[in-house]
C-alpha cells in the first residue's frame, strides 16, 4: 500500500509540474503584442504588460499607424464598454525612451489604421493617458518608441478601467 501511495504522489507531483509549466507558457505567450491588429492578443484589464522592443518581433511604425509617429510597434486589443473610463500608466527603463501608446476605435483594421485618428494617445511613462470609451467593442492599442526621440528597450504598462455605473 505504501508503494501505491508513493506512486500516486509521484504522478500527482508530475501533473502539477506540467500544469505550472503550461500556465507559465500561456501567460508569456499572451503578454507579447501582435504584429497586426488581426493577430493581436486581448489584454486583461489591470494586467501589467511587459515588453522589450529591442528583442520582441515588432511591426513597422512610421506612416503605417494613424496619429503619432512610431519607429516600430506591437498591437494589442482591449474590450471596453461605452462609458468606461480608461487610464494607462507606464514605465520605461534607461534603455527605453519615448514610448507612445495610441488607442483606436472599435472597427479599426489593419487596412484602415494608417488613416485612422486615435481616440487617445500619449506617453504613459510621463503622464497617465486617460479617455472615456464612446462605444462598446474591441479597441486596438498600439505601442512603441516614437520616431522623434524614442529608443528601443524594455517597458511596461497597465490599463485600468472604471466601469460606468448603472443608471
Amino acid at each position: 500500500m505504501v508503494r501505491d501511495r508513493t506512486h500516486l504522489k509521484t504522478v500527482i507531483a508530475g501533473l502539477g509540474a506540467i500544469v505550472i509549466v503550461a500556465l507559465a507558457t500561456a501567460g508569456a505567450a499572451t503578454a507579447a503584442g501582435g504584429l497586426s491588429i488581426t493577430h493581436s492578443p486581448v489584454i486583461n484589464l489591470g494586467t501589467k504588460v511587459s515588453e522589450n522592443s529591442q528583442l520582441d518581433n515588432t511591426a513597422p511604425g512610421g506612416d503605417a499607424v494613424g496619429q503619432g509617429c512610431f519607429n516600430n510597434v506591437e498591437y494589442w486589443r482591449i474590450r471596453l464598454t461605452a462609458g468606461d473610463k480608461i487610464e494607462i500608466k507606464g514605465n520605461e527603463t534607461v534603455a527605453a525612451r519615448g514610448f507612445l501608446i495610441a488607442f483606436f476605435a472599435p472597427g479599426t483594421t489593419d487596412k484602415t489604421i494608417a488613416f485612422a485618428a486615435s481616440v487617445a494617445h500619449g506617453f504613459p511613462a510621463e503622464h497617465a493617458v486617460r479617455f472615456t470609451a464612446k462605444a462598446t467593442g474591441l479597441y486596438p492599442l498600439v505601442s512603441g518608441p516614437n520616431c522623434y526621440n524614442g529608443t528601443d528597450g524594455p517597458y511596461t504598462f497597465v490599463v485600468t478601467v472604471t466601469h460606468r455605473k448603472a443608471a
